[in-house]
């Protein structure tokens, strides 16, 4: 959680316009080009997920279970302010709103070690195993804004935070859960240019699943380290 309250605080930094050299002959390479469209694929680990069966303070059992996401979409944006500030902090702020179609939740075979609790009796350490399954659904981003460094026109970094929601065929990402998660974010990335209005980009994001104790339990996914690749055009 401290890695995602970190990049909070460098997004919120780096969205406040800083002023001084605005003068259209230090304008950036992008600030005519209003609207973004990008293409992406993802993927990463759940960081030390924990399931929680039950309750630890009664009856249940807890062991970590290792946890895979996968997704691809697209997203769409646009640039809010013209260039502003000096030097390497010289950028501007852009609003995004992202669509994966495709996203799966891969839970791994498992043997490992589990924690029993009974209520009366100290806790207990003993075996589980649990088959391979998954869960699909969609995840819609519809706030997220972004603070680009474009000093550089060749390479361009970005800091990004934002919110969005998650719906599943199942419940996630536990039983008597919810098929429905909040997924706060944050993140930083970077774009490669490889033509005047087309770009490589790749990015890492920290996301937070939570269902928000909407469901009968919420035991979501602390941190997340999704990683992406993708295609931006500037237009």
């Amino acid at each position: 959680m401290k890695y995602f309250m970190v990049l909070l605080s460098l997004a919120f930094l780096f969205a406040i316009p800083f002023h001084g050299q605005n003068s259209q002959a230090h304008a950036a390479a992008d600030d005519h080009k209003s609207w973004e469209t990008t293409i992406y694929a993802s993927g990463g680990p759940a960081i030390d997920y924990v399931v929680m069966l039950g309750s630890v303070q009664a009856d249940g059992l807890r062991y970590n279970q290792r946890l895979r996401i996968y997704a691809a979409g697209f997203g769409i944006g646009k640039m809010l302010t013209l260039s502003h500030g000096r030097g390497l902090l010289r950028g501007q702020t852009e609003y995004l709103m992202e669509f994966e179609p495709f996203w799966l939740g891969d839970f791994p075979a498992y043997t490992g070690t589990a924690t029993f609790y009974q209520t009366g009796d100290p806790p207990s350490q003993g075996t589980i195993g649990t088959t391979a399954g998954n869960n699909h659904g969609v995840d819609v981003t519809p706030m997220l804004f972004r603070y680009r460094f474009t000093q550089n026109k060749h390479l361009t970094p970005y800091v990004q935070l934002g919110g969005g929601l998650l719906l599943t065929a199942h419940d996630f990402p536990a039983y008597k859960s919810s098929h429905i998660n909040f997924t706060p974010q944050a993140g930083i990335g970077v774009h490669l240019r490889t033509r005047e209005k087309q770009a490589i980009e790749l990015g890492v994001n920290v996301v937070h699943i939570s269902n928000a104790d909407m469901g009968a339990t919420d035991p979501g996914v602390q941190q997340s380290l999704i990683f992406r690749v993708g295609y931006t055009w500037w237009h």
